[in-house]
């Protein structure tokens, strides 16, 4: 019988009266298909722990090439557990095993008793094997990574589950700081986010609220009655003034005549130092000038970055330290630099010109190249009335909104909610989702390849430079290779 069928017959069977009976009826079952003997040397039931004067037996010990492995001690289904975390790390303590468990049978509460800090720190696992408990995939793999036989023999246990507490650590930590630190941007907003927001506004009802009004929205106070602006229609210029013809001197005018705008609403590629690079966003160009700047200046990247900052005075807007760049989302470079981006389009040139003076270049190093579509070129009404591809307001997966602002956040969102639901399998798994030699998804930034890379927040980077139907492709990809379909994940319209 597999992991899987054994833990599905203890769900299905009634639960087991005491101590003993779970010992034998889910224990050990469990055990077995965890490739332990539990007939033979390796399984010893009431071990003696710490020697006669230890006073103790633990009542499982897992014990392989001559050495405990680990411990496991047993109560009655529905004791309180939580009265027997001293006894079981104790134990542990006295064997001197990395990894031991406490468990009814239907709980699992896992432990690495060698790690510093109190009891509920040292807990890296809660497994519920009851019929509304964890889901069937995710109690057979966590069992079978921190408590099989193999795992536990090669040391991937140990590591594994080190991996898993140092995550909840920064779990917990950014669940108590991260509410101060918003409510503090609220309170003291700095310009970055008051333009931000301003603009968001604009954008959505083409109304400019006062910088009063933005405060006070999230300080969540009333709106002062500050007049709201549009912006104004500038009107056409008039037609250049020319002089009189003369006999002598060509027709001449007083001002030069600047050429025709180009169509497109944004540059489709920037040339810098000679060398092309296409976009497909505005905030690219800012990623393509840091990326080549990096690989021209890799010694003295950091300390010339280092004066350049936000609004504030304080973050910077380029760095490779993460923690010293501006915003909660900075994308990445593919050489590892972090990028602060939610600008709009007034600050990203202000910010190009700072960065290429910083590194002793000048702003006309930089030229912006659009697509130029003749008027009378076949098709081009057809390429000139094209409509965008429609953007979601949100995403729904396996039943949860997630609401989203860009086709980029789609794919983040699947990565970052598939990582929650197997973070001891991801990495292994998205290794054979690829684009030639590249990988889509990656811990290791210099394996995703990019000019805009966003790292998620459990270290993940991502290629996002991807249009709307590569991303709706990939996020596919990653969902069928853990067993999922399309189906599971829908796009919602305003």
């Amino acid at each position: 019988m597999s992991l899987r069928e054994t833990v599905e017959k203890i769900r299905s069977n009634p639960t087991p009266a005491n101590e003993e009976t779970a010992k034998f009826q889910i224990l050990a079952p469990i055990l077995a298909d965890l490739s332990w003997d539990t007939s033979g040397p390796e399984v010893l039931f009431e071990h003696l722990v710490g020697g006669k004067k230890g006073g103790g037996k633990a009542d499982i010990a897992l014990k392989a090439h001559g050495r405990i492995r680990a411990l496991i001690e047993a109560k009655a289904p529905g004791a309180r557990l939580q009265d027997h975390v001293a006894q079981v790390l104790g134990y542990a303590f006295h064997e001197g095993v990395d990894i031991c468990a406490l468990s009814d049978g239907i709980r699992w509460w896992l432990y690495l008793p060698r790690e510093s800090g109190p009891p509920p720190e040292r807990r890296f696992a809660v497994l519920d094997l009851g019929s509304s408990g964890d889901p069937l995939d995710q109690v057979c793999s966590d069992l079978q990574t921190f408590l099989g036989r193999e795992s536990l023999l090669s040391g991937e246990a140990v590591s594994r589950a080190q991996q898993v507490r140092h995550a909840m650590r920064e779990a917990a930590q950014l669940e108590q700081e991260m509410p101060a630190i918003w409510a503090k941007m609220l309170d003291e907003p700095d310009d970055e986010l008051v333009e931000l927001l301003g603009q968001r506004v604009y954008d959505r009802l083409s109304l400019r609220p006062a910088r009063e009004q933005i405060i006070a929205v999230m300080g969540n106070r009333p709106i002062p009655h500050t007049p709201v602006t549009t912006e104004p229609v500038k009107p056409d210029p008039p037609p250049h003034p020319r002089t009189a013809r003369t006999s002598t001197a060509p027709d001449v005018t007083t001002e030069p005549v600047k050429p025709d705008p180009p169509p497109s609403a944004s540059p489709t590629a920037v040339v810098l130092w000679g060398e092309r690079h296409s976009i497909r966003r505005f905030s690219d160009i800012l990623m393509t000038i840091v990326e080549e700047l990096y690989k021209r200046h890799p010694d003295s990247f950091e300390q010339t970055v280092g004066p350049l900052k936000v609004s504030d005075g304080k973050r910077q807007y380029v760095s490779l330290d993460r923690l010293r760049v501006a915003g909660k989302s900075p994308w990445q470079t593919p050489s590892g630099c972090f990028v602060a981006w939610k600008f709009n389009a007034k600050i990203h040139k202000k910010r190009w010109g700072e960065l290429l003076e910083a590194f002793g270049y000048s702003e006309s190093d930089l030229q912006l190249l659009y697509d130029q579509i003749p008027s009378e070129a076949p098709g081009s009404d057809r390429l000139a009335g094209r409509k965008p591809t429609p953007r979601p307001a949100a995403v729904r997966l396996w039943g949860e909104r997630h609401p989203v602002r860009t086709h980029a956040e789609i794919l983040t969102t699947v990565v970052a909610e598939v990582h929650r639901r197997y973070p001891h399998d991801f990495d292994r798994a998205v290794e054979t989702l690829r684009a030639g030699e590249w990988q889509y998804v990656s811990r290791d930034p210099q394996r995703v390849r990019g000019t805009r890379i966003r790292q998620t927040p459990s270290g993940h980077c991502v290629d996002i430079n991807l249009s709307a139907r590569q991303v709706k492709r990939r996020a596919v990809e990653l969902l069928e290779v853990f067993g999922h379909r399309e189906s599971d994940l829908e796009y919602l319209y305003e």
